[in-house]
């Protein structure tokens, strides 16, 4: 009976959110074009979740560890301490997550395979092996990447993961026996707002971007003067975006290019430059493939295409 009236207050919270979404929205769309993409659904949806991302680095964030989880107070998301030590297929890592309790009276029950996006919020791009805070979760595999719920552009047979020895992003066969790292938290949405003057906002992180690059690929240091010196939207504080920032635009259920046309029309099927060094080689620098999603990094000689933020 106590769980039967849990589940209804969660319908109800739920059912009020997407009310107050939709209005927000229909507001918003009576003067500007606004592109709605969601970001996290709910469990009963396996196939689609999306996560919103941390601007910074973990050490930027204020972790609290409970008896219950870790807290990351910058994405509000709960993660679980010390991921399990067992491999799973990814529908094996599923399940798993979605298993998953803690505590018995009141536990918590709604655990679940968390997003690219989201496990990537807990990547530490300022170091390197690891490429997360060791203190906070400790025991992370820096060998084998960890799932996340989120379908890759090669296909249904295909999910992404995540290696914390570095932090890349690939696409691995659903098949494959890797290590899972569940989260928790409640149904986001994320709203990009065109601006009419070249700029595109996202009204959930408060972001403005350029909504179409110029088309001309530049190394790295080129990439980061031609922010700095864009002026558009009657604004001159443009800078090249970190890792985080560059991945959160991504949409991986389109592809290619893996992004809303509709907010960023055209985006080329390429790579493209973020701001953040690698750790462990200065020469090198983080990049995101539009095509598919992709994070890697490339030596800073080579030339890419560039989308600036402030």
């Amino acid at each position: 009976m106590k769980r039967a009236r849990i589940l209804a207050r969660r319908r109800l919270c739920r059912m009020i959110f997407l009310i107050i979404s939709f209005f927000l929205v229909s507001i918003a769309t009576a003067h500007d074009k606004v592109v709605v993409i969601p970001l996290i659904d709910t469990v009963e949806a396996p196939h689609t979740p999306y996560g919103p991302l941390a601007a910074e680095s973990p050490p930027d964030s204020a972790y609290t560890v409970s008896t219950r989880g870790v807290i990351d107070n910058a994405t509000g998301l709960m993660w679980e301490q010390t991921a399990s030590p067992i491999t799973n297929s990814w529908g094996e890592a599923w399940e798993y997550c979605q298993s998953k309790q803690t505590g018995f009276n009141g536990g918590l029950d709604d655990w679940r395979l968390p997003s690219v996006g989201e496990l990537m919020s807990i990547v530490d791009y300022g170091a390197y092996v690891p490429a997360i805070n060791s203190v906070v979760f400790p025991g992370t595999s820096l060998g084998l990447p960890y799932w996340t719920a989120t379908d890759s552009a090669n296909g249904g047979d295909y999910a992404l993961g995540i290696i914390f020895s570095e932090g890349e992003v690939i696409s691995v066969a659903r098949s494959v026996e890797l290590y899972q790292r569940c989260v928790r938290r409640l149904s986001a949405w994320s709203i990009f707002k065109v601006n009419g003057n070249g700029t595109v906002t996202d009204l959930t992180t408060g972001r403005t971007w350029q909504q179409q690059d110029d088309n001309t690929q530049r190394q790295w240091a080129e990439a980061n003067t031609y922010c700095q010196n864009l002026s558009l939207g009657g604004k001159m504080d443009w800078r090249l975006p970190n890792i985080k920032e560059l991945r959160s635009i991504i949409d991986d259920r389109a592809s290619p290019p893996a992004i809303d046309t509709g907010a960023f029309a055209g985006t080329n099927a390429s790579y493209y430059w973020s701001a953040t060094t690698h750790a462990n080689d200065s020469g090198y620098a983080w990049n995101v493939v539009f095509d598919d999603g992709y994070v890697n990094y490339v030596d800073k000689s080579q030339a890419y295409y560039v989308r600036c933020v402030r």
